[in-house]
């Protein structure tokens, strides 16, 4: 049955792209130019980083810094405090990738990694203020404010998620080492060009996601113009989504109670862009896809309160 039902979707998919060219050429254009304007300057430089931190353990060095503060309010482990940081400050799907590499190299568990996914995968800070705040919402609404609800929604929504995976399951399946000498004696150059594939294998693979999440977002804004609709479609890729909501004609009250919950999700293409960071792990995608159902639910009410 899911066979088939794959296979309808991806035939109805082909048909469409044919009987819309003008839109899948306009889709594509605009997703590629999002991508490159807006995810790849403020995703790639801390892809290459977080990678250049997990190939040296330099990673010790942050976590040192950070553990005590976030051990006792999140209960996660000295490597996971590596995760939290990552998925806060970089963005979509950076705390998922992270996660992953840190469960596969056994420095978390998998009840672990479950638990960091519930809260740790989010809109970077850079993507909040220069995307959400100025260009969609046009900073009518103080930056602190709107950064205060997207950072607390999902910390909130950490709490019933720790008990319902860390509670009697053993924290940490491995210690976070220390630089070794032979680390740091490791070519700096080959290093450097591990990180920069790794970076670009990545953001290719987000490339793609946004630009074909983009196409069928814009042959759905032209089958159909109903506002609720729309608003419904946009959640499919975050970045295009956001700028057909902003073409709405909507309050900026209501603007803004689209705007931040849909942040919070991330969208249908930043599900798709999780699952594959995930591939050759067996943490399952479909807890995640309901706790961040779950944090714009949060995210919704946060929002009303601060109006």
């Amino acid at each position: 049955m899911r066979h088939r039902l794959t296979s309808f979707c991806i035939l109805l998919l082909f048909f469409l792209f044919l009987c819309f060219p003008h839109e899948v050429f306009q889709g594509a254009s605009r997703g590629l130019d999002l991508w490159f304007r807006t995810v790849l300057p403020t995703l790639f430089p801390f892809v290459i980083l977080s990678s250049l931190l997990l190939e040296t353990n330099s990673i010790h060095y942050m976590t040192d810094l950070v553990y005590p503060i976030l051990r006792p309010l999140l209960g996660v482990s000295k490597a996971g405090s590596f995760a939290v940081i990552v998925g806060f400050l970089c963005g979509y799907p950076m705390g998922a990738k992270i996660t992953a590499q840190l469960f596969s190299a056994k420095k978390i568990t998998e009840q672990e990694a479950g638990y960091l996914l519930s809260f740790c995968n989010n809109a970077s800070p850079v993507f909040i203020i220069d995307y959400i705040a100025a260009v969609i919402l046009k900073n009518v609404w103080p930056v602190s404010r709107i950064l205060l609800i997207l950072i607390a929604a999902p910390l909130i929504v950490s709490i019933p998620y720790r008990f319902f995976y860390l509670t009697g399951s053993r924290l940490c399946a491995g210690t976070l080492p220390a630089p070794s000498g032979s680390a740091r004696s490791r070519d700096t150059f080959i290093l450097l060009n591990n990180a920069i594939l790794n970076g670009f294998e990545t953001l290719i693979y987000v490339a793609g996601y946004i630009m074909l999440f983009t196409i069928i977002l814009t042959i759905g804004a032209h089958l159909c113009s109903m506002p609720r609709l729309l608003c419904l479609l946009a959640n499919l890729e975050i970045t295009s989504g956001l700028l057909f909501l902003r073409q709405l004609p909507l309050t900026e009250t209501q603007l803004l109670l689209l705007v931040l919950p849909m942040a919070s999700f991330g969208g249908v293409c930043s599900i798709f862009q999780t699952r594959c960071m995930l591939r050759g792990t067996s943490i399952s995608i479909r807890p995640y896809i309901t706790e961040k159902l779950v944090t714009a639910l949060v995210t919704s009410l946060l929002t009303i309160v601060f109006l």
